[in-house]
């Protein structure tokens, strides 16, 4: 995670997480070329530790947009190559998942946050062993992206496995 989703996440209260509009919250997930999003299988986990017990729960994401882009170039191996950039939502079952979890934290001071994004791919090209991917959180529009992952490698073993003929 970069240096500066660290800061932002720090000055993050839980008065401002039970001010948030789930149905504003917006994933942004980007592949290279070659690659598919499976939106519907993507989903993004909250795990919340309070004194007491631990909240755990995945919210269902689906597509809301999907454009073609450009990857950032990196300063020395990675050159910018096409991409594709798929802007998710939370499906309005976990909309109303979310706003339990807020009412939970209503009544539960959280000690410790644990935020991920699971993205599931559709489709990966024959010979990659894994992909390069960008994911972004924003939480109300009109505020800026927060970047979870910045061009991390994650390997395609699950992929793989799940998909044996591809």
């Amino acid at each position: 995670m970069p240096l500066s989703t660290l800061l932002r996440a720090s000055q993050f209260s839980e008065a401002d997480f039970a001010a948030l509009d789930p149905s504003a919250l917006r994933v942004k997930v980007m592949l290279p070329e070659g690659f598919g999003l499976d939106a519907a299988a993507s989903s993004l986990a909250l795990e919340i530790a309070s004194r007491d017990n631990t909240y755990s729960s995945a919210f269902k994401l689906e597509q809301e947009a999907k454009e073609s882009g450009v990857t950032p170039g990196g300063m020395y191996f990675s050159v910018a190559q096409g991409a594709t950039i798929w802007t998710l939502k939370l499906d309005a079952e976990s909309q109303e998942k979310f706003k339990q979890l807020q009412r939970y934290l209503d009544k539960n001071r959280a000690n410790d946050v644990n935020l991920r994004v699971m993205p599931r791919l559709s489709a990966a090209p024959t010979q990659a062993e894994s992909v390069r991917v960008w994911i972004d959180l924003r939480l109300s529009p009109g505020k800026d992206w927060i970047r979870l992952a910045d061009g991390t490698d994650l390997s395609l073993d699950a992929y793989r496995a799940a998909h044996p003929a591809r």
